[in-house]
């Protein structure tokens, strides 16, 4: 009799487990791309909440990462979005987005200080999420993280830098000049290309997902599908973007 192994169910063929994907909670509300104004260039989604008991208790998370080039953007970009739509591997969207493309978990600056890790409780919020300052003066156009129409703090890289690239303030740091072979792996830049391209010198692309999870039963994290939620290009080469 020919003995079937289905990696659903049975672990001892050496297969993976494939898990059951968490359902994806995220909606947009502004998607901003490389060519959004000035005005355009923030983030905002919604999530709704997640009642299964097998998914609830969890919390939603933002990634990000920045990219040198314009094409590798374009290309990871496109690869996530792909396996988040797939039924088969959109379960593995999140792990290949965290291990493979090396994306890190967005950070915020509190009224106090601190840099605090951004988590979203399972539920119905609305988020805003703008990286940059253009204008400092103006509430829409200042870098800030809004939960349900309050604003929590300014995102920071994992590093607790801003994304001011262009300025040199306590907490600004253009990403090109801390970048370097050694740290490479572990660092919000992983493939970063060493020189870039004539006229396109300190030019950079941060591309954000986002992605509720969960412990399961065993203790290991559940992903949902990663979603997309936009890229914004910022010049250091200007203060304002």
């Amino acid at each position: 009799m020919l003995a079937v192994c289905l990696s659903f169910f049975n672990v001892s063929c050496g297969l993976d487990v494939l898990k059951k994907p968490i359902d994806d909670p995220f909606y947009l509300e502004n998607q901003p791309n490389v060519e959004s104004s000035f005005d355009s260039c923030y983030f905002h989604f919604s999530t709704h909440t997640l009642s299964d008991p097998e998914v609830s208790g969890g919390k939603s998370q933002v990634y990000y990462k920045i990219y040198n080039d314009d094409q590798k953007v374009s290309s990871e970009e496109s690869s996530l979005i792909s396996m988040a739509d797939d039924s088969v591997r959109k379960g593995n969207s999140a792990q290949t987005m965290l291990e493979t493309y090396g994306y890190k978990e967005l950070y915020y600056l509190d009224s106090n200080g601190s840099v605090t890790s951004f988590d979203i409780s399972n539920g119905q919020h609305k988020i805003r999420i703008r990286l940059t300052n253009y204008s400092d003066n103006v509430e829409d156009y200042s870098a800030s993280i809004s939960v349900d129409g309050t604003k929590i703090g300014i995102p920071v890289r994992m590093t607790g830098k801003t994304f001011d690239f262009g300025r040199s303030g306590e907490n600004d740091e253009n990403p090109a000049d801390t970048h370097s072979a050694e740290n490479a792996s572990s660092s919000d830049t992983k493939g970063f290309l060493e020189k870039q391209d004539e006229g396109e010198e300190n030019i950079f692309y941060v591309a954000m997902f986002a992605a509720y999870w969960r412990y399961d039963d065993s203790y290991e994290t559940n992903y949902s599908p990663v979603h997309f939620l936009g890229r914004v290009k910022i010049d250091a080469n200007v203060l304002n973007n």
